[in-house]
């Protein structure tokens, strides 16, 4: 099942090869307190894997694609039995 995406920003159409989640965590002293007190940052990241025409694959952050086909139907054609039937 061959699904394309668009890349928001650059317009660029890809096939979407996989998704995955990152998350990070990091804490370094803090300034007045130090280790008592570190200053702590963390976070999650939605990510997917993107192959170019030539083969070389992409990882990059979910909310920057759009889904513009499966199988060479649009999003709307391949919901439209599950849209109808409610």
């Amino acid at each position: 099942m061959a699904m394309i995406v668009k890349h928001k920003s650059s317009n660029g159409h890809f096939v979407l090869v996989g998704v995955g989640f990152g998350a990070y965590s990091s804490a370094r002293p803090g300034a007045f307190f130090g280790d008592w007190l570190p200053a702590e940052k963390s976070g999650e990241i939605t990510m997917a894997a993107v192959a170019f025409p030539d083969g070389r694959i992409l990882w990059c952050d979910t909310k920057e694609l759009e889904l513009v086909s499966i199988d060479g139907q649009s999003v709307r054609d391949v919901l439209k039995p599950f849209l109808s039937a409610k």
